[in-house]
């Protein structure tokens, strides 16, 4: 009998938890089922299919609404009863969060059972006490709580998926027993009353028992979770009334596949000169315009047209915004701006970011549609706008003092950087945003265009750490090695290139690998490679092979090799008129870069030198088959004629 347990990618405890269980039990015909984390659904996507939560649903001991946890683990579940349906055989389901609670498990009991009976709990937690004797093991269960494992037929399973589990999304636990008809909930949402009533049986005496409940493991992620609050669509909104000036944001946008929607594009603007002093209002009006089309239930983001870029996915921004737990987040900057008459009004914070900035907030659409009802003139001030309906304590609005959507450059300019995946880092607060702003003066916006030109690079920056040329040695017949990077750089270049994740073979190679072209990666890494080659290096290489000037760098890429793709190349030679390789790490066993007739291997080459030898006739080359780990490499090719490509 399959048996099909639900486990989070993040618990791989619990992973380990089951293959214990089933190595105790015998059990060999098992299969994982990817949980869903409630935190991270894109409710979007999910919301278009057609699922909708229980309007009114509060959990009967909490009086709360469902938890993000309780609906990722409905979900999963609802992919467990979906493989039963498409594999027309009934299976036994069970979370990752349990022990073998009695001496035996008679999979063959459970079976007969599941012929007569929709579902079987194999344990569960008695809420009431109308359970009705069967037999010496086996009883017709009251009202119970937990999935933590039962058994389900194929008709049990297509009754739970029939009944529109998701237009009426509650717990699983309780609405396993509204089909049972013995959830005494069932008179508060009648809802759930006509819908095809399972056939239950349950264990007198639990077979499964969930760790959480004896505190072992800890409280479920569900318990943890954050309360669910549905929504439809997200918006990203802007005023800009020149469309060129919001080039930046435009191309951020696509970038991070999010949708952008520019209002007032070719209409006067009426805001005033926000260059010379406070302005702004009309951003106002438009907002309040759009949103008197836009469902009450979407989450809405806006920014400012002509300094902002957004550096993060949509599901990356709504996620974030969730964990606020406010109806509406600004973003925050340390100094205040127009009016400092109010700024003691503004509460004291932990970061030195107290005080709200309007070029960036994200909100829920009902939300923000009552905010802006208050009214405001063309040409006063949006910021100070938004600063008293703050202070005003009438909304539930949160600063984002860490800068955990929103970075603004003014007044922390100091503490930007960017990181290798792209990402703008401050060291003050410690946390990588997906909004900059490049708000304060002359200075300020010099450093949000540096910012903005290293992340627009189209790649990942790589900290430039080449060795310092020393010498050149032979190491074999027509083959040289030099210092060329160091320890940390191969480090660095390894992570930048597993973060960028576009390892794949070149279409029209011959002897394809999984490899990334450095150019790709990160122009300025590129040159810098290239350059330190070019100028330090070469005119010593023109005693081996003249004239290394004329040759010109072809190509620099990094290589792969790992036991889940790739390990091996065949013996080849190289398109190149020279070629050098980098060994970027040494934690693996096998894979040696050898040269047959050269009667030489990598084997024992520091990594961080730079191999070279002639690429098109004499060298033919092999990597060896990876045994272990994964290898990495940096592979140069030089120009064989002046338009080699």
């Amino acid at each position: 009998m399959k048996h099909y347990y639900i486990n989070l990618d993040k618990r791989t405890d619990r992973n380990q938890n089951m293959l214990d269980l089933f190595a105790k039990l015998e059990i060999t015909d098992y299969e994982r089922i990817q949980g869903i984390d409630g935190n991270l659904v894109d409710y979007s996507k999910v919301l278009s299919q057609g699922m909708q939560v229980c309007k009114n649903w509060l959990d009967p001991l909490e009086n709360r609404p469902l938890t993000t946890g309780e609906v990722g683990c409905m979900l999963s579940h609802i992919t467990a009863w979906g493989k039963i349906v498409k594999n027309n055989e009934p299976a036994v389901i069970l979370e990752d969060d349990l022990y073998h609670n009695v001496e035996t498990y008679n999979i063959t009991q459970i079976k007969e059972r599941l012929e007569e009976f929709d579902l079987v709990y194999l344990s569960k937690w008695n809420m009431d006490d109308k359970a009705q004797g069967f037999d010496d093991l086996f009883e017709i269960p009251g009202y119970c709580y937990w999935t933590a494992g039962y058994a389900l037929s194929v008709e049990g399973a297509k009754k739970l998926l029939n009944a529109d589990a998701l237009q009426y999304m509650i717990p699983a636990d309780e609405y396993i027993p509204m089909m049972l008809g013995t959830n005494p909930l069932i008179e508060t949402y009648p809802q759930f009353k006509n819908f095809n009533k399972l056939k239950g049986l349950a264990y007198k005496t639990n077979v499964f028992h969930p760790y959480a409940r004896e505190t072992k493991i800890g409280k479920t992620d569900t318990e943890t979770a954050f309360t669910f609050k549905e929504w439809k669509e997200f918006k990203v909104f802007t005023v800009a009334t020149e469309s060129l000036k919001a080039e930046d944001l435009i191309k951020s946008c696509k970038t991070h596949d999010v949708k952008l929607e520019m209002l007032g594009v070719g209409e006067p603007w009426e805001g005033g000169v926000m260059a010379d002093g406070p302005g702004g209002g009309h951003k106002v009006h438009y907002l309040r315009s759009r949103l008197r089309n836009v469902d009450d239930h979407d989450i809405v983001m806006f920014v400012d047209g002509y300094d902002v870029i957004i550096n993060d996915n949509e599901q990356e921004l709504v996620k974030r915004f969730k964990q606020f737990g406010a109806d509406v987040v600004f973003g925050a900057e340390p100094l205040i701006w127009p009016d400092d008459s109010i700024a003691d009004q503004f509460p004291k914070v932990h970061t030195r970011n107290r005080f709200l900035n309007s070029g960036g907030f994200i909100g829920r659409a009902v939300v923000l549609k009552e905010m802006l009802r208050t009214d405001i003139k063309k040409k006063d001030d949006d910021q100070l706008y938004y600063q008293k309906l703050f202070l005003s304590g009438k909304f539930n609005i949160k600063l984002d003092v860490e800068n955990y959507i929103f970075q603004c450059v003014s007044g922390t300019a100091n503490s930007l950087s960017v990181s290798n995946n792209n990402q703008v880092y401050n060291s003050e607060t410690g946390c990588y945003s997906c909004v900059l702003h490049g708000n304060g003066g002359p200075d300020d916006k010099t450093a949000y265009r540096s910012l903005v030109n290293q992340i627009m690079n189209k790649g990942s920056v790589v900290p430039i750490n080449l060795a310092k040329y020393n010498k050149i040695w032979t190491v074999a017949d027509d083959i040289v090695a030099f210092e060329y990077m160091t320890p940390q750089m191969c480090d660095d270049l390894i992570g930048a290139c597993d973060e960028a994740g576009d390892w794949a073979p070149r279409p029209d190679d011959a002897y394809p690998a999984q490899e990334i072209r450095i150019n790709k990666l990160c122009p300025n890494l590129y040159k810098h490679l290239e350059n330190h080659l070019t100028k330090n290096i070469w005119p010593q290489l023109e005693a081996y092979w003249p004239p290394m000037s004329m040759y010109g760098i072809r190509d620099f890429f990094a290589m792969r090799y790992s036991l889940d793709t790739q390990t091996e190349l065949a013996l080849h030679n190289d398109a190149s008129m020279v070629s050098g390789s980098v060994k970027l790490n040494d934690n693996y066993q096998g894979a040696e870069l050898t040269f047959p007739r050269q009667h030489f291997t990598n084997r024992h080459i520091t990594r961080g030198l730079m191999l070279m030898w002639p690429g098109q006739v004499t060298h033919p080359h092999v990597c060896e088959p990876l045994e272990e780990g994964v290898k990495y490499s940096l592979t140069l090719w030089t120009k064989r004629f002046t338009q080699d490509t």
